[in-house]
């Protein structure tokens, strides 16, 4: 028997708080995720390479998650996949423990800063389709539903939470985003039935 998934109400909060969030303009801007990189880089550490998961402390906020988004951007231009695996691991298990789904912001982010498909655009496109399928057809203050998430957790989101006017304005703008996040969204819909 297996245990159940536990179930949680959505931390997202209601409005877009991105007005309110670290933006690096590039990820060679993020002095954080700069000294992440450069500490593994390190050849005082070049025995710990093999693991970098047992160095790299994993994101504790909402802030500290953009950190290791840029990090993973990082490692994937210097051709350091263990490093990459890391912090996308950790991104993962940020999100299952949070019950967050992707922001447009950091879809846009991942997206603008990284060629072609990768492991972490298709999982926050994954995450935020997650949430758009489980509120699709819902309006107003109808009830709240929940979904499974990223990791195994069960979301419970409002779907006035759904599509946020950031979303929209992403998703208009076209390219790999929003042709990824379609077809993220159609897929969880034939999953879902």
């Amino acid at each position: 028997m297996t245990a159940p998934i536990p179930t949680r109400e959505s931390t997202t909060p209601p409005v877009d708080i991105e007005e309110h969030v670290f933006r690096p303009l590039t990820p060679e801007d993020d002095t954080f995720a700069l000294r992440m990189f450069n500490a593994y880089q390190d050849p005082a550490f070049a025995s710990q390479r093999a693991n970098p998961s047992a160095r790299l402390a994993a994101p504790d906020s909402f802030h500290a998650l953009t950190h290791h988004l840029s990090l993973y951007i990082l490692a994937l231009r210097h051709d350091e996949p263990q490093l990459a695996a890391a912090a996308y691991a950790q991104i993962v298990d940020y999100y299952a423990r949070t019950g967050h789904s992707a922001s447009p912001f950091r879809l846009e982010y991942v997206y603008d800063h990284t060629e072609g498909p990768n492991k972490l655009r298709a999982y926050l496109a994954e995450s935020a389709a997650a949430r758009l399928v489980s509120c699709g057809g819902k309006s107003g203050n109808a009830s709240r539903s929940s979904f499974v998430g990223m990791g195994g957790v069960q979301v419970v989101v409002g779907p006035e939470v759904a599509v946020s006017k950031s979303m929209r304005d992403v998703v208009a703008k076209g390219g790999d985003l929003a042709v990824d996040l379609f077809a993220a969204v159609v897929k969880l819909s034939v999953d879902a039935k």
